[in-house]
């Protein structure tokens, strides 16, 4: 089972993860394919408490599809993102984000790095 500390963003699809499947680890998968992070399946959340708050993943990027993304984010309303992506079938580390404002909620691809191993450890702040 997961931690307490974790929920779900929305109801899960209980068929789309699972904690057994690979040992130590949870193990997602995509359910449909959204134009928006906070409409995906089995986005798991942890509610922010202090003033400063950190989380760290391991993510293991080798069997996403073209156009997939894995990653952290941090969102109320809009959002910071850090995951990796495959492109062309070349994996790349992106950062982006979505600012909420009265007059737009645009998407902004912040910068991309291109890299050669699709397991790496995201860790994300908020203040």
């Amino acid at each position: 089972n997961l931690k307490k500390q974790w929920q779900w963003n929305h109801n899960p699809k209980n068929d789309l993860w699972s904690v057994t499947e690979r040992k130590n680890a949870l193990r997602l998968h995509l359910g449909k394919v959204c134009d928006e992070l906070t409409k995906g399946y089995n986005t798991l959340t942890q509610r922010t408490t202090e003033t400063v708050s950190e989380a760290e993943i391991t993510v293991d990027a080798s069997n996403i599809n073209d156009g997939d993304y894995c990653g952290i984010s941090a969102f109320i309303g809009g959002y910071g993102a850090i995951a990796v992506t495959k492109e062309d079938d070349k994996y790349a580390l992106v950062m982006m984000k979505k600012n909420i404002s009265r007059d737009s909620s645009e998407l902004v691809m912040a910068d991309k790095v291109y890299i050669d191993n699709p397991i790496v450890t995201l860790k994300c702040v908020t203040s």
